[in-house]
C-alpha cells in the first residue's frame, strides 16, 4: 500500500491522470492559461487594495494563503456552476476523475504569471474535490 500523501503534497501523476489530462486539457493549454491568468487578475484586483504590506513587502509577497484561498473559492464556484467553455472543460475533467473515496481531497493548479512558450498547466488530484 502506498504511503499517504502529506498535507499540500501534490499527488504523482499516474496513467489515469495522464489520460484524463490528454482527453480534457492538453489541446487547450492556451485557453487554460488565459483563464487562470484572468482568474488571478480578478483575485489581485480584490485582494491588493484590502491587504496591508506583509513584513514590509507589498502585495502579493507574503499573501500566498490569501491568494490560494481566494483562487480556489473562485475556481470551485465556476466549476460548480459553469458559465464558459473552460468552466465546462474543467468541470468535465474533475467529474471524470471522481473516485468513490472523496475524503482528503487535494488539488494543485500551477500557474505562471509569465508564461513561456513551453507553458504547462498541471492539475493533480488524488481524489476529487467536493465541489
Amino acid at each position: 500500500m502506498p504511503m499517504p500523501l502529506l498535507p499540500q503534497q501534490i499527488a504523482p501523476v499516474d496513467e489515469r491522470q495522464a489520460a484524463l489530462t490528454e482527453a480534457h486539457l492538453s489541446g487547450r493549454i492556451g485557453a487554460l492559461m488565459d483563464y487562470f491568468l484572468a482568474l488571478r487578475a480578478e483575485t489581485d484586483a480584490v485582494l491588493a487594495p484590502r491587504l496591508a504590506a506583509a513584513a514590509g513587502k507589498p502585495y502579493p509577497y507574503g499573501r500566498c494563503t490569501e491568494i490560494n484561498s481566494d483562487l480556489f473559492s473562485r475556481l470551485a464556484g465556476r466549476v460548480k456552476e459553469p458559465a464558459t467553455d473552460v468552466d465546462r472543460i474543467l468541470r468535465d475533467f474533475v467529474a471524470q476523475g471522481e473516485s468513490s473515496e472523496r475524503s482528503g481531497a487535494s488539488c494543485a493548479v500551477s500557474i505562471s504569471r509569465t508564461p513561456s512558450s513551453s507553458a504547462d498547466c498541471t492539475w493533480t488530484s488524488p481524489t476529487t474535490p467536493s465541489w
